[in-house]
Protein backbone atom coordinates (compact mmCIF):
# COMPACT_ATOMS: atom_id res chain seq x y z
CA UNK A 1 0.00 0.00 0.00
CA UNK A 2 2.79 2.18 0.46
CA UNK A 3 6.40 3.05 -1.07
CA UNK A 4 9.13 3.45 1.67
CA UNK A 5 12.39 4.38 2.36
CA UNK A 6 15.10 3.71 5.05
CA UNK A 7 17.78 5.57 6.01
CA UNK A 8 19.97 6.71 8.90
CA UNK A 9 19.68 10.39 10.25
CA UNK A 10 23.22 12.05 11.55
CA UNK A 11 22.49 10.69 14.58
CA UNK A 12 22.02 7.23 13.59
CA UNK A 13 18.12 6.73 14.12
CA UNK A 14 16.76 4.88 11.86
CA UNK A 15 13.87 7.12 9.85
CA UNK A 16 11.46 5.99 7.16
CA UNK A 17 9.81 7.88 4.62
CA UNK A 18 6.99 6.40 3.36
CA UNK A 19 4.12 7.63 0.76
CA UNK A 20 0.98 6.16 -0.45
CA UNK A 21 1.05 4.38 -3.64
CA UNK A 22 -2.78 4.46 -4.05
CA UNK A 23 -5.28 7.19 -4.06
CA UNK A 24 -7.88 5.26 -1.47
CA UNK A 25 -6.97 3.29 1.35
CA UNK A 26 -9.95 0.96 0.11
CA UNK A 27 -7.63 0.77 -3.28
CA UNK A 28 -4.73 -0.80 -1.43
CA UNK A 29 -6.54 -3.40 0.73
CA UNK A 30 -7.90 -4.57 -2.46
CA UNK A 31 -4.19 -4.67 -4.19
CA UNK A 32 -3.46 -6.57 -0.77
CA UNK A 33 -6.27 -9.12 -0.82
CA UNK A 34 -5.39 -9.79 -4.43
CA UNK A 35 -1.77 -10.73 -4.04
CA UNK A 36 -1.77 -13.27 -1.60
CA UNK A 37 1.61 -12.04 0.09
CA UNK A 38 2.98 -11.77 -3.66
CA UNK A 39 3.64 -8.55 -4.89
CA UNK A 40 7.08 -7.84 -7.13
CA UNK A 41 9.35 -5.65 -5.11
CA UNK A 42 10.34 -2.53 -6.85
CA UNK A 43 13.69 -2.54 -9.53
CA UNK A 44 15.84 -0.27 -7.38
CA UNK A 45 18.66 -0.58 -9.76
CA UNK A 46 16.29 0.59 -12.79
CA UNK A 47 16.37 3.79 -14.43
CA UNK A 48 14.80 6.53 -12.23
CA UNK A 49 11.78 8.03 -15.06
CA UNK A 50 11.50 11.33 -16.10
CA UNK A 51 10.31 14.09 -14.29
CA UNK A 52 7.84 16.71 -14.76
CA UNK A 53 9.69 20.26 -14.60
CA UNK A 54 9.25 22.34 -11.97
CA UNK A 55 8.45 26.28 -12.67
CA UNK A 56 10.52 28.35 -10.82
CA UNK A 57 8.21 31.21 -9.11
CA UNK A 58 9.36 35.12 -9.33
CA UNK A 59 8.60 36.44 -5.72
CA UNK A 60 10.30 39.97 -6.82
CA UNK A 61 8.51 42.44 -5.64
CA UNK A 62 7.20 45.25 -7.34
CA UNK A 63 6.08 48.93 -6.41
Amino acid sequence: MTRSVYFLDPDGIEMELFSDAYATEEEGLVYMKATCGGAVPMDITAAEPPRAEISQANFTRVG
